[in-house]
C-alpha cells in the first residue's frame, strides 16, 4: 500500500493529490511521519520514516509540490524506522527531529539552520531503548524546555505482568529524557517511575486532570492471538513521577491499542480518550473506544486500608523501598504499592515457580531450543498451552487481586470515590 497526501478540499471531502505534489514513490513499508517548517520558510515540510530503507525529507516548495532533500539535509538513514518527532530542543528556532527505530540505536537529528541536521543521539545519550516505538517532544516539568518520550516495545515471555509481581524487568524500559536547558538532556526514567517494559505501539499525550500536567497514554499488544495486556494511563504528579491509573480510571482495555487521542469531544473542559484498537488480522479486530471523562482524576486515598494492612503485617514501606518510588505519603504511591502486595498476595507459590520456570525460555521465544523436541506442531502446542496456562493463572490473579483492592476501598472510611473514565 503506497503512502498518500489528501487535500482538504474545504467542503467535507479529500482529493488524492500525492502524484502531482511530487509525494509518488516507491511502496516503501512505513510506519510514521510527520509536519514540521524546519527551514523556516512558512511552508510545512515532511519527514517520512520507512522501515528498511532509507526515510525521507520533503521540502515544501510553496506551490503545492515538495522535493526530496534527504541527502542533502543528511536525514537518510536506513533503519527500521517506528516512530518520528519534530521538537526544538535546544530552542534557537530550527525544529529539530527525533527519529525512534526498531533494533537499534536511535537518532536525534539537530538542526544546522542551513538545511542540513547532524545526528546527536549518542553524544546526548538519547539513543536508547534499542526496541523502541511511539515517541514525542513534550514538555512534562513545565520549564518551557521540550523533553524526550521514547516508548520501548518489548513483549516476549509476559513482559508486562512483571511489574504487578514485584519482578525486575527483563526487556528494554521505556524512556523518559528530561531537557536541562543548555542543549543536554538527562535519563530521569527511574526517578519518575517509569523504569519499565512496555509494548507500546500507538500512544499520546494529555491532560486528563486539568492540572496543568502532561499524561500519557500507550496503547499496547503485539500481533499473536496470545497478545493480550493492558493499555496504560500514567498521570504526572506535579513532575516529580508518573503513576500507573490504568485500573482506578477505567482505562485498561486489554484489546490491542494503536492510534490513540486526547479531544474534549463534548465540550465540557476536560480531555477525552479515542482509542484504535484491534489486532494484524480480520479475527482479531474489535469495536473502537472513546473513554469519556465523567469528573477530574482524583489520587485514591487509602491511608486507612493500608494502616489496617500494616497492622496485619504488611511492611509497605519497604515495597516503597523495593520499587525505588516515592514514599507512602503520597497517595497514588500507596495505591501502587497495595496493588503490587494484593498481587503478590493471591498469586500462589505455584504460579510463582510455574513463571520463574519458564521465564528464560518465553524470553527467548526460540523453541527448536526447548528441550526434547518432537515436531513443530507439537512445540506450538506446547508453547500455545503453557503461554495459555500462565495467562489464566495470571488473569485470576489479577481479578483477585482487583476484589481485594475494591474491598479494601469500600471498607476504607476516608477513600475517595474511585475516579473513571465512562467507554462508550
Amino acid at each position: 500500500m503506497r503512502n498518500s497526501l489528501l487535500r482538504n478540499n474545504g467542503d467535507g471531502t479529500f482529493t488524492d493529490v500525492t502524484l502531482e505534489s511530487g509525494l509518488l514513490s516507491v511502496d516503501y513499508p512505513t510506519h510514521s511521519a510527520a509536519w514540521a517548517d524546519f527551514d523556516n520558510d512558512g511552508w510545512v515540510d515532511l519527514f517520512v520514516g520507512h522501515e528498511h530503507t532509507r526515510s525521507q525529507l520533503f521540502r515544501n516548495k510553496g506551490d503545492g509540490t515538495f522535493e526530496d532533500v534527504s541527502a542533502k539535509a543528511d536525514v537518510n538513514r536506513v533503519a527500521f524506522t517506528k516512530g518520528v518527532a519534530w521538537g526544538d530542543y535546544d530552542n534557537d528556532g530550527y525544529p529539530d527531529l527525533y527519529v525512534s527505530n526498531y533494533g537499534e540505536d536511535n537518532f536525534l537529528y539537530h538542526n544546522r539552520g542551513d538545511g542540513s541536521f547532524e545526528e546527536v543521539a549518542t553524544k546526548l545519550g538519547v539513543e536508547k531503548p534499542k526496541w523502541s516505538f511511539p515517541t514525542w517532544f513534550f514538555d512534562y516539568d513545565n520549564d518551557g524546555h521540550l523533553d524526550l518520550f521514547v516508548a520501548s516495545y518489548y513483549f516476549a515471555g509476559g513482559e508486562w505482568v512483571r511489574p504487578y509481581l514485584g519482578l525486575p524487568r527483563q526487556g528494554d524500559s521505556m524512556k523518559l529524557y528530561r531537557n536541562t536547558g543548555k542543549g543536554t538532556f538527562v535519563d530521569v526514567t527511574r526517578e519518575t517511575g517509569l523504569d519499565r517494559a512496555v509494548a507500546a505501539m500507538g500512544a499520546n499525550f494529555g491532560d486528563v486532570d486539568n492540572d496543568g500536567y502532561l499524561d500519557f497514554y500507550l496503547g499496547t499488544g503485539a500481533p499473536t492471538y496470545t497478545a493480550l495486556m493492558p493499555n496504560l494511563l500514567y498521570r504526572n504528579h506535579e513532575a516529580k513521577y508518573f503513576v500507573d491509573i490504568s485500573s482506578s480510571s477505567g482505562t485498561g482495555h486489554l484489546q490491542k491499542g494503536h492510534g490513540v487521542s486526547f479531544a474534549d469531544l463534548d465540550n465540557d473542559g476536560n480531555e477525552d480518550l479515542f482509542e484504535n484498537l484491534g489486532g494484524a488480522v480480520p479475527g482479531d479486530k474489535v469495536q473502537q473506544r472513546a473513554f469519556h471523562e465523567s469528573r477530574a482524576l482524583k489520587s485514591l486515598d487509602l491511608h486507612q486500608a493500608v494502616r489496617r494492612e500494616e497492622q496485619s503485617g504488611g511492611d509497605w514501606s519497604q515495597d516503597q523501598a523495593d520499587a525505588g518510588g516515592p514514599r507512602a505519603s503520597e497517595p497514588d504511591s500507596v495505591s501502587r504499592s497495595l496493588q503490587r502486595r494484593l498481587v503478590r498476595r493471591v498469586t500462589s507459590d505455584a504460579t510463582h515457580r510455574h513463571w520463574q520456570g519458564h521465564s528464560d525460555r518465553f524470553h527467548r521465544s526460540d523453541l527448536a531450543r526447548q528441550p526434547n523436541p518432537t515436531s513443530f506442531q507439537g512445540r506450538r502446542a506446547e508453547s500455545v498451552y503453557r503461554d495459555q496456562r500462565i495467562r489464566e493463572n495470571l488473569y485470576q490473579a489479577a481479578r483477585s487481586a482487583s476484589h481485594l483492592e475494591t474491598t479494601l476501598r469500600h471498607r476504607s472510611a476516608d477513600a475517595s470515590p474511585s475516579p473513571k473514565l465512562e467507554s462508550s
